[in-house]
């Protein structure tokens, strides 16, 4: 759709200062959707995290930008870079990298690629998806 999209999420990961976490996101196309490739595609977003290990409660802000690397969109780069969320030593600003798959009319998809976590760690991952209603 050529409007703005909003997501709802959260989560809870015993891996990182058990945290307890929640977001919004705004979603929008940043160009024509008729000029025959599909747009880049901007992000906005805040995020609640409760961190029970380090007692600390935060709001932080997000941006992230999708961008096709082929015509038809089925591959694209990722990228997302987040205010901190995590107070004290060792505190960095939280980021990933990816390179992304969805079939294009397909409800998957899939990425790889790296991400800091904001407490001095960063690493690989990877992702599988699945859209729920998708035609």
């Amino acid at each position: 759709p050529a409007g703005v999209r909003l997501a709802v999420g959260g989560g809870y990961s015993r891996a990182l200062a058990k945290d307890g976490y929640g977001y919004l996101v705004a979603s929008k196309y940043l160009g024509n959707l008729t000029a025959g490739r599909t747009p880049i595609t901007g992000h906005l977003g805040v995020r609640y995290d409760r961190f029970d290990t380090i007692k600390s409660d935060k709001v932080s802000a997000f941006a992230g930008v999708e961008v096709p690397v082929t015509a038809d969109g089925q591959w694209q780069a990722v990228g997302e870079i987040q205010s901190k969320h995590v107070q004290g030593a060792g505190a960095q600003i939280p980021y990933s990298a990816s390179l992304s798959y969805r079939p294009k009319g397909q409800p998957f998809g899939a990425s790889i690629g790296v991400a800091r976590t904001g407490l001095n760690r960063s690493g690989l991952f990877a992702q599988i998806g699945y859209t729920f209603g998708t035609k």
